[in-house]
C-alpha cells in the first residue's frame, strides 16, 4: 500500500510563496504591466492672426473690448458637436481633442487684435479704469459643430453685441449675429477650422458694424 508523502512546513510556506509570486507575474503579463497610457489631446485654437495692414484708421474713437461672456456649457475648452438629424438639442464633446482656450477668450482676443488695427486712437483697456469713448460688449450664445447628416456639418457661431458710450454708460445699439462655415472634414480638425471661419466672418461684421454705428469720421 502507498503512503502519501507529508510535506512538511516550510516546503509548504515556500510552495505557496512561489505559487502566488508566479500568479502576480501572469496577471501583470496579462495586461502589458500596467494599464496602457491615454494619449494626449489635439489643441486647437484659431491660428496665427494675419498681419495689420497699414491702412487708415477706420474707428476715430477709443474702443473698449471687455472680455466676451458665454453660457457655462460654452464656457470650457471642450470642441461641441451636435447632430441636428437625431437630436440638435444634445451637445456632444470630441474626447480626445480641444481648444486651446475657451471660446469666449479666443473671440475677444481676435476681436482686441482687429479694433487695435482699426481704431484710432485705438483699443482703450477695459480693466485699468481708462475711460474709453465707447464700449463694446459680446455675448456669445452657440459655438459648436452641428451635424445636418453623417457625411455633412458646419461651425455656428452665434452672438449678441452691444455698443456702449464709454461717459454715460449708456447703450446705444445692440444686434445679433449669426454665422454658419461648412466644415471640411467631419472631425475634430474639420470642427476647427469650421469654427475658426464663422467666429473670423463674426469678427469682420463687429467691425463693419461699429464703423456703421458711430458717427462718421471727419
Amino acid at each position: 500500500m502507498q503512503i502519501p508523502t507529508r510535506v512538511s512546513p516550510p516546503m509548504r510556506r515556500t510552495f505557496l510563496q512561489r505559487s502566488a509570486l508566479g500568479g502576480v507575474f501572469v496577471a501583470l503579463g496579462g495586461c502589458g504591466l500596467g494599464p496602457t497610457p491615454r494619449p494626449p489631446s489635439t489643441i486647437h485654437d484659431f491660428g496665427i492672426a494675419p498681419a495689420p495692414i497699414d491702412q487708415p484708421a477706420r474707428i476715430r474713437a477709443s474702443l473698449a473690448v471687455p472680455d466676451a461672456i458665454a453660457p457655462g456649457w460654452l464656457d470650457s475648452n471642450s470642441i461641441i458637436y451636435r447632430f441636428a438629424y437625431v437630436d440638435g438639442g444634445q451637445p456632444r464633446v470630441y474626447s480626445r481633442s480641444r481648444w486651446a482656450g475657451t471660446p469666449p477668450e479666443m473671440i475677444t482676443a481676435r476681436l482686441r487684435a482687429r479694433v487695435a488695427a482699426v481704431a484710432q486712437p485705438g483699443l482703450a483697456s477695459s480693466r485699468d479704469g481708462v475711460q474709453s469713448d465707447y464700449l463694446l460688449r459680446v455675448e456669445l450664445d452657440e459655438f459648436s459643430q452641428v451635424f445636418d447628416s453623417p457625411q455633412e456639418s458646419k461651425g455656428v457661431v452665434r452672438a449678441r453685441a452691444t455698443l456702449i458710450a464709454g461717459i454715460k454708460r449708456a447703450t446705444l445699439f445692440h444686434r445679433a449675429f449669426s454665422f454658419e462655415r461648412p466644415a471640411p472634414t467631419q472631425d475634430a480638425p474639420g470642427a476647427a477650422a469650421s469654427l475658426t471661419a464663422a467666429s473670423t466672418a463674426l469678427i469682420d461684421a463687429l467691425i463693419d458694424w461699429i464703423v456703421a454705428s458711430l458717427p462718421p469720421l471727419r
